[in-house]
């Protein structure tokens, strides 16, 4: 009865075992979300703070730029004017968010102002207005009365200099009323019971939102939140009970630091409310699952009584029998498992006999495995020994035999360092073999080298198993060899490849990189200068000479380079025409210098057979740790002032600067914008006329995109194509070009509009488009138009780079009747060779010398280009014509078309018509 009665309480043990975890699933989960909720608070909290100080600081940034703008304002040389007076309140007309604009002279007097002063005004002793003054920078002020707009404000300036001698004369400033920031703070939207503030770096409020927000002015220690004093200048989450008895997590961040004084902004999230409502739910729901279990142990000990404990019983006395009686029939229980467990156990006796009868068997059938596992171990492509208790060979497979050339009746019964020709490495095998047969380690691997018989070094790689008893004693030890010298050679070959640049055998960008982080890391050099150095026009030398003279080319610049190299110095292949230099530089200058000597060295001229030729090499350079931390941000940094340099002129250096990057993630915005209008098909052809010099009649017409933005006005073609060609856009855009060129000239012939040829640009990048041939043919036989009246204008830097492939589109173009033009002329490559490469039509004379036409020695330069042109039969169009002299001059050169101000600037379609009917009008 006890053994039953034990059952019952092992049951009822196994039921509470197996809901304990469900205890503990439930409390957990409920402290996981209490922790989750916690910290969903603190991400919202520095989301809000993250987003508000963009917010506002994107106001900051838009008034410093207004400011700038303003400061170089002619009239603000002279602040003691009326026109400087007006100005201004125009400007203050037209910027709500500016209650007074003023421009205070270096003294602090304020002449000139956005409205009439009635009292004489002097700042000299506002610190911004000092510091802006001071230092010649833009400075945001602390929490003021305005002594002009008499209204709480935080004001703003910038410095304005003397156009002729550029000293601080005066210092434009912006007045914000801090009701506006703090109506800023309100629209952003966050939770009622929140608190938001901005604090100046007097620890005053500027602004705030909440349902009893504190007034401007105010200090932080006034409203409970001292304890963010300290921590003016970094971003964070802080949890603080203020003056209002609301528990807040705050998150933190600066929002503008000019000379030390820091702006910060404060969002305070309620947390008390949302986390004493989880615990509340979590101790319900562990107060219901204990009861829970608490009757569920009752009900199964009851059920486990009837339907188990009993049945259990007569069952144990039935086997009792069982063990003397071989045909003893069991009880059966009517649909119960305990009649299954009775019939197996019965079933179990029946096999006992059976197994009997098949050990027998198994008998044979394992010798025949002996004599299977002896011929796997025999052809075995790997090595195997076998070693008995004291470390003597016992077994010896054949492979064995190929890999140490040693035959099996030479080492049976041999510890290894008797073996013949192993070399002192067999102590590593010895030392593994011992740590087995120690009790040490139950396997264990290690490496030996091998000279074989024929002189060759060979690596080994071994691995060992001990072979035990019942009781753990050691009966042998199983070896396996295998030959791993290839495996290494190809290891190391594979490691070389992905460190070195195989063309000149430098570290390549990810070595070069490795070599600059453990530099950084090291600390051993606390003055590391980057530059990227990368050959200016190297394209042109595998066009011209080819690739193989390409790569000769690289190999001479980079034995020039590592041959200059000085100690602490290094130099790696990123790639194309690129190197990277690293130098351990005792200062900025010296380090400027041997950058300068490394672009003299490979400015030298370089013998490449029977061509002589050099190329100079654009700079940038980036020093740790000014400009950045790590490796990679070091390189990006070079990189883009590289970009500079070459943006300014060949084998010219640039220092990195904060700016570059600032102008990079301008750029970045104005390519994301550029996707978004080309998706909303904001982007809007213009058209500007080409005229007959002699008739004055419009033969044809020019089509220019433009982008009307939004916020940033109308964004030029000569800042928008270059990132679209960059970005691989241009391709999708100029396609889209064509199409609404074609769609509006079909349109004006259909009514009835005398224009007969419209000119598009197609851009170098175009020149790679396969399908544009096709795109074109399709395009004018959907628009009923015949391709004479499309004309294509190429670019000189297109046509000269221009490769085989590109030039057979080019012909099959004109093939089906396309014209095509040069544009720009004169102003690009001086050689006049390719004008015979490309089917040009016609000239397009750069507007640059139209210009220059007051210039007698231009007016024949411009005469003999336009004479020359005419002589090869091309039609020539002058640019940029803006005035009567220069158009009658122009016609006496003969030159074909005018094109220009002079008649019309590029307009909409709507614009264009317009212009067409006054010129038939004038006719």
């Amino acid at each position: 009865m006890m053994t039953f009665g034990s059952l019952i309480s092992r049951l009822w043990l196994i039921l509470l075992v197996g809901l304990t975890p469900t205890v503990v699933l439930v409390a957990y989960n409920g402290w996981a979300e209490y922790k989750a909720a916690h910290q969903d608070i603190k991400q919202d909290a520095l989301f809000y703070v993250r987003k508000l100080a963009e917010n506002q600081q994107r106001h900051i940034l838009e008034t410093e730029l207004f400011l700038k703008n303003l400061a170089a304002f002619d009239v603000l040389q002279n602040p003691a004017s009326d026109a400087c007076g007006k100005q201004l309140k125009s400007l203050l007309s037209l910027n709500p968010i500016y209650v007074n604009l003023g421009v205070p002279l270096a003294s602090g007097d304020l002449l000139c102002n956005g409205f009439e002063l009635n009292r004489t005004v002097n700042v000299s002793d506002r610190p911004y207005f000092r510091t802006t003054i001071d230092r010649g920078i833009f400075s945001v002020g602390s929490y003021q009365l305005d002594r002009a707009a008499q209204l709480p404000s935080i004001n703003m300036a910038y410095p304005v200099r003397s156009q002729q001698s550029g000293e601080i004369i005066a210092a434009a400033v912006a007045v914000v009323s801090l009701s506006w920031w703090s109506q800023q703070l309100t629209d952003f939207g966050i939770h009622p019971d929140s608190l938001a503030l901005v604090v100046d770096h007097n620890n005053q409020v500027l602004a705030a939102h909440s349902s009893g927000r504190p007034d401007t002015g105010v200090k932080l220690a006034d409203i409970g939140l001292q304890s963010l004093v300290a921590l003016k200048g970094q971003t964070g989450v802080i949890e603080i009970s203020p003056s209002d008895g609301i528990k807040r997590l705050f998150a933190y961040t600066p929002l503008h630091d000019h000379g030390g004084e820091t702006v910060m902004v404060l969002v305070g999230l309620p947390s008390h409310r949302v986390l004493q409502t989880l615990k509340e739910h979590l101790l319900h729901d562990v107060e219901a699952v204990v009861i829970a279990i608490l009757l569920l142990a009752v009900l199964a000990g009851w059920a486990a009584q009837r339907a188990l404990v009993k049945p259990i019983r007569s069952l144990l006395s039935s086997t009792d029998l069982l063990a003397g009686d071989m045909n003893l029939q069991l009880p059966k229980y009517q649909g119960s498992e305990l009649s299954t467990l009775a019939e197996r156990f019965q079933y179990i006796v029946e096999q006992r006999l059976k197994v009997h009868q098949k050990l027998k068997s198994s008998q044979s059938e394992l010798r025949l495995a002996c004599i299977r596992l002896e011929s796997l171990l025999a052809e075995a492509p790997l090595g195997v020994i076998e070693w008995d208790a004291e470390a003597r060979v016992s077994r010896w497979s054949g492979s064995s035999r190929s890999i140490f050339s040693i035959e099996e009746s030479d080492v049976l019964g041999l510890v290894v360092e008797s073996w013949p020709l192993y070399d002192h490495q067999a102590m590593e095998v010895r030392a593994a073999l011992d740590a087995i047969r120690s009790g040490k380690e139950v396997s264990s691997r290690c490496t030996s080298r091998l000279q074989t018989v024929d002189q060759e070094l060979q690596t080994l790689s071994w691995s060992f198993t001990a072979i035990r008893d019942e009781k753990g004693g050691l009966v042998a030890i199983l070896s396996l060899i295998e030959d791993v010298t290839e495996e290494l050679r190809q290891q190391k070959e594979l490691q070389f490849r992905a460190t070195t640049d195989l063309l000149t055998g430098l570290p390549n960008r990810y070595k070069v990189a490795e070599q600059l982080e453990q530099m950084i890391a090291s600390g051993d050099c606390p003055h590391i200068m980057v530059a990227l150095l990368d050959l200016d026009n190297f394209k042109l030398v595998n066009d011209t000479l080819g690739h193989d003279v390409g790569d000769r080319y690289i190999n001479v610049i980079a034995d020039r380079i590592l041959r200059h190299l000085k100690e602490g110095e290094s130099i790696g292949r990123l790639g194309g025409d690129e190197f990277l230099l690293i130098v351990d530089a005792e200062s900025k200058q010296q380090g400027i210098d041997r950058v300068t000597s490394f672009q003299l060295e490979i400015s030298k001229p370089i013998n490449l057979g029977k061509v002589v030729n050099s190329c100079e090499a654009s700079a940038g350079i980036a020093f740790y740790p000014d400009d950045g931390a790590n490796a990679g941000t070091l390189i990006k940094h070079a990189d883009l002032a590289m970009y500079d340099a070459k943006s300014q002129r060949r084998g010219g250096i640039s220092r990195f600067s904060w700016n570059l990057e600032l102008a990079g993630r301008i750029r970045f915005e104005l390519e994301s914008e550029l996707h978004q209008a080309m998706e909303r098909n904001q982007l809007i052809p213009y058209y500007q006329p080409i005229v007959c010099s002699n008739s004055g009649k419009v033969t044809s017409v020019e089509v220019l995109l433009r982008w009307p933005h939004a916020d940033k006005g109308m964004i030029p073609p000569d800042q928008f194509i270059p990132i679209a060609e960059e970005c691989g856009l241009i391709v999708e855009l100029g396609r889209w070009v064509l199409e609404q060129a074609l769609l509006q000239l079909s349109d004006w012939q259909k009514r009835g509009v005398d224009i007969d040829q419209i000119a598009v640009n197609l851009s170098a990048w175009q020149l790679n488009d396969e399908r544009l041939p096709d795109f074109i043919e399709e395009t004018l036989k959907a628009q009923n138009l015949n391709p004479s009246q499309l004309t294509l204008e190429l670019t000189e830097s297109a046509v000269i780079n221009a490769d085989t492939w590109e030039m057979d589109m080019l012909n099959r173009l004109s093939q089906m009747g396309v014209q095509f033009s040069l544009d720009d002329f004169g102003t690009g490559y001086s050689s006049l060779s390719y004008l015979t490469r490309i089917p040009l039509h016609r000239l397009k004379i750069d507007r640059s010398f139209v210009n220059s036409l007051d210039n007698v020695r231009d007016q024949k330069l411009l005469a003999g280009i336009v004479a020359m042109a005419k002589g090869i039969g091309f039609e020539i169009v002058a640019e940029g014509v803006e005035t009567e002299s220069q158009l009658e001059l122009l016609r006496s050169f003969q030159c074909d078309m005018i094109q220009g101000y002079y008649y019309s600037k590029p307009v909409p379609a709507v614009e264009f018509e317009q212009y067409l009917k006054c010129c038939e009008s004038r006719a």
